[in-house]
């Protein structure tokens, strides 16, 4: 019985140190989208999931203030449509929210296998993320994503404070972009942007590939299922040109397309590309870089999409329940945090 007891102990302090070592060793690059995601213990009337251009694109905090919307965003770097099916699986598991909000950035593109990490390294082991991996990485790569330490073991150098620290949202999942820098690591140069952007016709419009479509079409047969509005959106972005997603002409009539795949599958479609007047929206100082929007673009986009929100959908405002008045303390943190990386601090 002794024996038993010490192996008992010894498996225990074991695995309480492995995954302490392992946690101190992942990538947190995007972990606050998630992290507080599962620990809290809070229910969202929306959620908000989708690429880097939703996380620095909306704002749950400044939907709380000006709408009463209970919301997160676990948006993240490089989440491609079939990624973006996993992580609302799993949320769905755990959440039961009115409305469901998904952009379409990564309409060209799937996610890199650090992209990939990004999103199962910071999901609960379960159904969602066994398939997933299984669907998205070869196989001779899914014990790094069941076993993350064997992936991160050589991170040391680059370890900092914030591996260490636990990990906080100030606002719900969502971030904030003053400025993006190009690949020397200089700061973008937006203005460039000034002179406007061509915006290819609504009627011009290119197919999305099949794979593509099939997961557009698990995506929105999840919400039937879970009885789950859900809204497709394209964010503003200067796709003209040669861009890092590819020909950004090509990429405008991508999304044109893309409305003809919500139709088939009876889900709205927002291209804010065609309703550039309507939100105000200025390219030459509302961008971050030619795809990320920085904070007044984040300001204007969370405005239009908030009222848009009221309007079309039953999301009631829920600013006078006793029980999320900590909802307005989180709000005045979250300005004063905005303010300060406005002033440069």
């Amino acid at each position: 019985m002794k024996r038993i007891i010490r192996c008992v102990c010894f498996a225990v302090v074991f695995m309480v140190c492995f995954l302490s070592i392992t946690d101190v060793m992942r990538n947190k690059d995007d972990a606050t989208s998630y992290a507080p995601f599962y620990q809290e213990d809070e229910q969202y009337d929306v959620l908000f999931v989708g690429t880097s251009v939703t996380n620095c694109g909306i704002s749950p905090l400044d939907l709380w203030h000006e709408y009463g919307i209970v919301s997160f965003n676990i948006a993240n770097s490089g989440q491609g449509i079939a990624n973006s099916y996993y992580a609302l699986k799993d949320a769905l598991r755990v959440q039961k929210p009115r409305l469901v909000v998904m952009d379409v950035s990564y309409i060209a593109r799937d996610s890199s296998t650090g992209m990939i990490h990004t999103l199962f390294d910071n999901m609960p082991m379960g159904q969602a993320k066994w398939q997933g991996v299984r669907d998205l990485a070869p196989e001779s790569e899914w014990i790094d994503y069941f076993v993350p330490l064997l992936y991160y073991h050589q991170r040391w150098e680059e370890l900092s404070a914030k591996d260490f620290d636990r990990i906080v949202s100030l606002n719900r999942g969502g971030a904030v972009m003053k400025q993006s820098y190009d690949e020397e690591g200089k700061v973008f140069d937006t203005s460039v942007f000034s002179e406007g952007m061509v915006i290819v016709p609504e009627d011009e419009k290119s197919p999305m590939d099949e794979k593509r479509q099939e997961y557009i079409g698990r995506i929105t047969q999840l919400c039937r299922d879970n009885d789950v509005d859900i809204l497709f959106v394209n964010y503003p972005g200067y796709a003209v040109g040669e861009t890092n997603h590819g020909d950004g002409e090509e990429l405008q009539r991508l999304w044109n397309g893309f409305a003809d795949v919500a139709r088939e599958n009876h889900a709205d479609y927002m291209n804010c590309l065609h309703m550039i007047d309507e939100i105000k929206f200025d390219f030459a100082t509302d961008l971050a870089d030619w795809r990320h929007l920085n904070i007044n673009g984040n300001k204007k986009i969370t405005h239009y999409i908030g009222s848009y929100i009221q309007e079309q959908y039953n999301i009631p405002d829920r600013r006078n329940e006793t029980e999320l008045q900590h909802w307005n303390e989180d709000y005045l943190t979250w300005q004063e945090y905005v303010r300060g990386l406005e002033a440069g601090k």
